[in-house]
């Protein structure tokens, strides 16, 4: 289970910075910067802006909450079992490489864009979008 701590307020800048952490990924374990035994920060402190007008009790766990490093954490705790260790050698051949994908984003297709429910997806996207442009078409033309 997430946790957090809020480890300051900047009232001038209507702000705070949060500690996220968890039972398995301890602050220790998440510590860059420690001094004389404290935990000045972690990985994972977030600063988060505050809306106007200011959420309160439940809510404002809320918002903290969605600004939470969820799958980052889940991620962290799945690795420090051992049938969760892969191999980056992919990623490791990589490193200090540049990479200029082709116009279009992605080097290759991802073959499970290709699904039934991928082309449905696609299918119907596709129709509102027909529609929109009829429907603003026909707006212009009367």
């Amino acid at each position: 289970m997430i946790k957090f701590k809020i480890v300051s307020v900047n009232e001038a800048e209507h702000s705070f910075v949060v500690r996220f952490y968890s039972d398995l990924i301890t602050e220790e374990m998440l510590a860059v910067d420690v001094l004389d035994g404290v935990i000045r920060q972690t990985r994972t402190d977030v600063s988060i802006d505050l809306p106007s007008p200011l959420p309160t009790g439940r809510d404002l766990i809320n918002f903290v909450m969605i600004h939470a490093p969820k799958h980052w954490i889940e991620k962290q705790e799945d690795l420090l079992k051992p049938k969760q260790k892969v191999s980056l050698d992919e990623v490791m051949s990589l490193v200090g490489v540049e990479v200029t994908p082709e116009p279009g984003g992605m080097l290759e297709p991802v073959s499970t864009w290709t699904s039934p429910d991928v082309e449905q997806m696609n299918e119907t996207f596709i129709r509102s979008i027909v529609q929109k442009v009829l429907a603003e078409t026909e707006e212009n033309t009367i």
